[in-house]
């Protein structure tokens, strides 16, 4: 068996393991009790998407993972992790002889020689 068919075979079993064990509605109720809220909003054949009320579940591989409350990020979230991240990389930049650190409008830090 050629290298090619070989990872064609072990590609095609990932995916065969990922449809056996995508769970059913059955397998939910067992995990999470009886409800009458229960449905499988999407069925993506290697995983599926439940809702239970108001939360949602990744069902995949026999388990359930919670995607209801996961952090939304807003533009302002990323503005401030932006800014924390500059600021910790402007802590530890090193700034060879002979150069100063600016940062221009765009934040981007730049050396520049001094005069």
């Amino acid at each position: 068996m050629s290298k090619a068919n070989k990872r064609w075979l072990i590609v095609g079993l990932v995916i065969l393991l990922f449809i056996l064990t995508n769970p059913t509605p059955k397998d939910f109720q067992e995990s999470h009790g009886k409800s009458e809220w229960l449905r499988r909003q999407n069925n993506f054949l290697v995983f599926s998407i439940y809702q239970n009320e108001a939360d949602k579940y990744l069902g995949i591989l026999k388990n359930f993972i919670d995607i209801s409350k996961q952090p939304s990020y807003q533009e302002a979230d990323s503005k401030r992790v932006a800014d924390s991240v500059r600021a910790d990389m402007m802590d530890t930049i090193r700034v060879p002889a002979g150069f100063k650190l600016d940062t221009p409008k765009n934040g981007l830090p730049i050396f520049k020689k001094k005069n």
